[in-house]
């Protein structure tokens, strides 16, 4: 819990409301949902997401896609929860989530997920 409310500090502390980043989940879901996107953040609000494969627009049957809060909520959820297996790697210099991976429970399959950010660049 230190770790991320230290982050969250750092994030919060960077200023950053318009940005863009790629973000993947893995888990054992819909082919859809895994697959790597760009996401685009404007005012604190997903304004557009392309798959990374084609530049085409990603569609999203279950859930919304995520803002660098969002990230943080679910790493909040996961630590409340008190998941077997947490760990979350946090960018050095905006100290939002870069990586985190999750095992609800260790002896129980398929509840285990994973979802990476990478190069945010703050957007004019």
């Amino acid at each position: 819990m230190r770790d991320l409310a230290r982050n969250r500090l750092r994030w919060a502390s960077a200023g950053l409301h318009d940005y863009e980043f790629d973000y993947q989940l893995s888990c054992f879901c819909a082919p859809e949902a895994t697959e790597a996107v760009h996401i685009v953040v404007r005012n604190d609000q997903v304004a557009g997401v392309t798959r990374t494969r084609d530049g085409l627009a990603a569609v999203r049957q279950y859930g919304t896609w995520p803002t660098v809060a969002d990230l943080f909520e679910d790493v909040g959820r996961q630590l409340e929860r008190e998941a077997e297996r947490i760990e979350v790697t946090y960018d050095p210099t905006y100290g939002y989530p870069r990586s985190i991976v999750v095992d609800v429970y260790l002896m129980a399959a398929d509840d285990e997920s994973s979802q990476t950010a990478a190069n945010l660049r703050p957007l004019p």
